[in-house]
């Protein structure tokens, strides 16, 4: 799928394989995803990608998500 100019992809790393969704602004329904082992879920609404974090995924623990191009 094309993506518009400008389009932020937004990874958000869980300790959890449940979580939930409401957007980046919440701006649609909360919604609730269970990751899949070694995995990742995609939001329907609005294509927040979500996986499990791995022991070595993070330098800093303080950091929730990673934006990427």
């Amino acid at each position: 799928m094309q993506r518009v100019e400008g389009f932020k992809k937004i990874i958000i790393y869980s300790d959890t394989d449940r979580v939930k969704c409401s957007g980046e602004h919440n701006d649609h329904p909360l919604v609730y995803y269970t990751i899949p082992q070694g995995g990742e879920v995609v939001c329907g609404y609005c294509d927040i990608v979500f996986r499990r974090r791995e022991d070595d995924t993070w330098e800093d623990e303080t950091m929730l998500n990673r934006f990427e191009s």
